[in-house]
């Protein structure tokens, strides 16, 4: 008798245990689309998926879908085993055209059918629309309500600087503007304008909010609403404002009025997934801090110690590690020289393993780090290796052809930069072209668009599968780095520099030996 009480006690065990399994199972949100009716079908779809807590490109990953299935659809799965997965798409059309949408955000349970209208070309490369249906479809359609919110709040935003314009320029830029009752309204008109919208989108999300459940209403609260247009709109006119009472002025109008738009900070931990909400934030800081130090530029270190302010640990620690790994957040920064030394307080404060990681390799850029021992080829198939260029100070300037910023950089730099050093023997500039074809390169030089009179042409021969970028982490161009007489990486981030701070990077090269 107590053998057989033992067999069923066993076997309920074994039961449980899988009831438990069962219930624990981790469920994918699952997709297919489709052509809405009488609308071409994509050629083919690549799907980005925001995976992790790391903001932006360097977080996502990439399903790249050319086929359809049996039944004529493009499918694909999440799979990241996240609460809430943000993802967009990019529709292919006649293999060239890209249509994308903005970001939705999936749940595990989600199965969802997409219907697809391409729309007309009108420059924003925009898919036409997208219809959703299937389990879970409510919180996306909610979000195309909240995306058009914020689309009309935008074009009023930036309809506003029409109203404003004298001969062609920015009555900012008049001295005394800001002294004037016009000056006021233009600054409560964008004010009233940013309002208007946060309060449309805060109606929807009341009125959906059944549908939608309390924690996807209050992701959706700070996710989706445009309280950030006020800090970009506020940032333009801080830039137009030619005197310092004018940008003092508008400085102040920001500080009394942001936190009346801007969303509390999120208590819930579904904010890891907020991809917009995390992005903003970490430009309202730097915005921010240009405005206190009225537009002068300030050390690395005070735009770090603002965010280590930031009281949510995980997300302070989030946008710590974006600090460092997004150039684009450094953009008033005109002094690096304490960035080691935050680096090294950051990797004593943040715990996140994936972010630990990111920090770490931010040590190879670190004053003094070695440069990678490269080998490029030139033109007539020679190598150009970093042994090749020992006892000069020199640039590497990365580029595509196509690139814009790439050939904005390269312009910029020829003509502000390059003609103090042009006559100096000790200097050299590595043109370096990432394109797949030899055709694409010799285009490139004879455009003259991307390359300086100087420059010795190069190319990876791999495009983007070169080991420096995958040394580095480096997934786009433009990309520049100055190294020193020694091989030693002096700034790895010259493309997102002001000429005046390059020539003295380039400068100090010449005079000083960063030692490690």
């Amino acid at each position: 008798m107590k053998k057989l009480l033992s067999g069923i006690l066993l076997l309920l065990c074994v039961a449980a245990v899988k009831l438990h399994a069962q219930e624990r199972k981790i469920e994918s949100p699952c997709f297919s689309i489709k052509a809405d009716l009488n609308e071409p079908m994509p050629d083919s779809l690549v799907v980005l998926f925001f995976k992790g807590i790391v903001n932006g490109n360097y977080g996502r990953e990439i399903i790249k879908i050319n086929k359809t299935s049996s039944d004529g659809t493009f499918k694909f799965v999440l799979c990241g085993n996240q609460p809430l997965s943000p993802f967009t798409l990019q529709f292919f059309y006649n293999k060239e055209v890209v249509r994308k949408c903005d970001i939705y955000y999936a749940e595990p349970s989600d199965r969802i059918t997409i219907g697809v209208k391409k729309g007309k070309d009108n420059g924003d490369h925009y898919i036409g629309g997208l219809m959703f249906s299937g389990k879970g479809a409510e919180k996306y359609r909610v979000g195309n309500l909240l995306y058009q919110i914020k689309a009309d709040a935008f074009k009023g935003i930036m309809d506003l600087p029409n109203q404003y314009v004298k001969d062609k320029g920015w009555k900012l830029e008049s001295p005394d503007y800001y002294k004037t009752f016009e000056f006021k309204k233009m600054l409560n008109d964008l004010h009233e304008c940013v309002s208007y919208g946060m309060s449309s989108a805060q109606d929807t999300l009341f009125k959906y909010e059944k549908q939608l459940g309390k924690n996807i209403t209050n992701f959706y609260h700070y996710e989706l609403t445009c309280y950030s247009y006020f800090r970009h709109k506020m940032q333009q006119f801080f830039k137009h404002a030619n005197t310092e009472g004018g940008k003092q002025a508008i400085a102040d109008f920001y500080f009394s009025n942001v936190d009346l738009l801007r969303p509390a900070m999120p208590k819930s931990s579904l904010f890891k997934y907020a991809v917009q909400y995390r992005q903003q934030l970490s430009i309202d800081i730097m915005d921010e801090t240009n405005f206190k130090t009225n537009g002068k530029g300030y050390p690395f270190y005070v735009q770090y110690n603002a965010i280590k302010e930031t009281k949510n640990t995980a997300l302070r620690d989030n946008m710590i590690t974006n600090l460092f790994k997004v150039t684009g957040y450094q953009k008033y920064i005109n002094n690096k020289g304490s960035r080691d030394s935050c680096l090294n307080d950051a990797l004593r404060i943040v715990k996140n393993p994936e972010l630990r990681a990111i920090l770490k390799h931010q040590l190879l850029f670190g004053a003094g780090a070695k440069m990678y021992d490269f080998s490029f080829q030139d033109t007539a198939g020679n190598p150009v290796t970093l042994a090749d260029l020992k006892g000069k100070v020199f640039i590497i300037d990365f580029y595509g052809y196509g690139c814009g910023p790439c050939s904005i950089f390269a312009k910029r730099f020829e003509n502000d930069v390059y003609p103090e050093f042009a006559n100096n023997p000790d200097f050299k500039v590595l043109s370096v072209n990432v394109d797949k074809t030899k055709e694409s390169w010799l285009k490139a030089i004879k455009s003259g668009l991307y390359t300086q009179p100087g420059s010795t042409n190069l190319c990876t021969g791999v495009a983007f599968n070169h080991p420096i970028f995958k040394k580095y982490e480096i997934q786009g161009v433009p990309w520049v780095l100055l190294v020193d007489k020694n091989g030693r990486i002096v700034e790895y981030n010259l493309q997102s520099m002001g000429p005046l701070s390059i020539k003295e990077m380039i400068r100090t090269a010449f005079n000083e030996q960063v030692s490690k």
